[in-house]
């Protein structure tokens, strides 16, 4: 009998325990915070994806030291760097994932998500993401990166300086290599500098031979490049087969080992970017990035991590309450706060304004930093 009843005993002591722990379970899964990430994980733009993804994950280990109290899990989609596999992963993380907020990388990413995002309550963050138009309409979007506007013109400095007068420009023909070929067209309006040639091409262009040979036709004596950093590789491999010799300028894009590997044929290369790694503000992620992965933080990783870090404030200021609507109004009233980028401050489209251009170059097959 009494063996009967310490059997018994123990039998509802565990199912007093299972049902415990499955309260608290359920609990703990309703209040935790879905955050879709929406990055190139494949293909030509992949390391992107994984600077953004090593940013993110110095910024989850912050946060949960900054923010014990703030439940969130980061849901990765691979965005396969065009449009359709930006809309196919936004499908699944607001469908299957049930995501809440969502970061993406790339203008023309993050562009098509725009009423998607706006229809459905969910918060998105752009980083990475050049283009104005993005948030021309401003909802639910956000965004981390200064503007082409804020990127070109230290290009078009530097032209001036160095006595370059005649620009071809080599673009993408989507958000992004259009943003920034117009905003260098628009400088040249009424300078000294003359754009001889403008030729697009596709996300998925290999052979640049045909643009490269119509440009050199011009007789410029600068390129302005505006894709990924495997397209300028070859774009730079293939000019110095057609004898195109000219200054390159490129974006924040270049700066991807594949290009300082190429040796002599960059050599020379000049570049805008928006992250400082020297900056004293940024000093402690550098080290622990460092420290982590062996190698100095680029641009991407930088706004992945500020991007997460802006995200989690809003969270926490919203009573970690799962609320986009409310993560939107804080956002919208974030003013002078500091960052790895510096002081910054969300405008009225969304955007983030922090730190400032700089421009770079490949000398000696290192990426450094110009003098200013």
């Amino acid at each position: 009998m009494d063996k009967n009843i310490k059997i018994i005993s123990v039998i509802v002591i565990l199912v007093i325990v299972i049902i415990f722990i499955g309260v608290f379970y359920n609990k703990s899964s309703a209040n935790t915070v879905k955050i879709g990430v929406l990055l190139p994980l494949s293909g030509s733009a992949a390391y992107y994806g994984e600077e953004s993804k090593n940013g993110l994950f110095l910024a989850e280990r912050d946060l949960e030291k900054k923010f014990p109290n703030i439940d969130f899990e980061l849901v990765y989609e691979d965005s396969l760097y065009n449009p359709k596999g930006a809309v196919d992963g936004y499908q699944k993380l607001s469908t299957v994932d049930g995501v809440k907020a969502i970061l993406v990388g790339g203008s023309h990413i993050a562009a098509p998500l725009v009423p998607l995002a706006q229809k459905d309550n969910i918060l998105e963050i752009a980083v990475w993401a050049g283009a104005p138009s993005y948030t021309d309409k401003h909802s639910m979007n956000f965004r981390v990166t200064l503007l082409a506007d804020e990127q070109v013109p230290p290009l078009f400095k530097y032209m001036q300086e160095n006595n370059l007068k005649n620009l071809g420009i080599l673009f993408a023909e989507n958000e992004f290599g259009v943003a920034f070929k117009d905003v260098f067209k628009k400088l040249t309006g009424s300078q000294s500098i003359n754009i001889v040639s403008e030729e697009g091409f596709s996300n998925t262009e290999t052979d640049f031979r045909t643009q490269l040979a119509k440009i050199k036709a011009n007789q410029p004596d600068t390129v302005f490049f505006v894709g990924t950093s495997v397209q300028l590789a070859t774009a730079l491999k293939q000019s110095e087969e057609l004898d195109l010799n000219v200054k390159f300028l490129s974006t924040t894009s270049a700066e991807d080992p594949i290009i300082t590997n190429m040796g002599s044929v960059a050599e020379g290369l000049v570049y805008n970017y928006n992250f400082d790694a020297t900056a004293p503000e940024s000093s402690g992620f550098v080290k622990d990035y460092v420290s982590q992965f062996n190698r100095i933080p680029t641009f991407y990783s930088a706004e992945a991590y500020v991007g997460l870090q802006l995200l989690a404030k809003a969270i926490n200021g919203c009573k970690n309450e799962i609320n986009p609507q409310c993560w939107k109004n804080y956002l919208e009233n974030t003013k002078n706060i500091d960052t790895i980028l510096g002081l910054g401050s969300f405008d009225g489209r969304g955007d983030f304004k922090a730190g400032k251009v700089i421009l770079k170059a490949i000398r000696n097959g290192q990426f450094v930093k110009l003098e200013e």
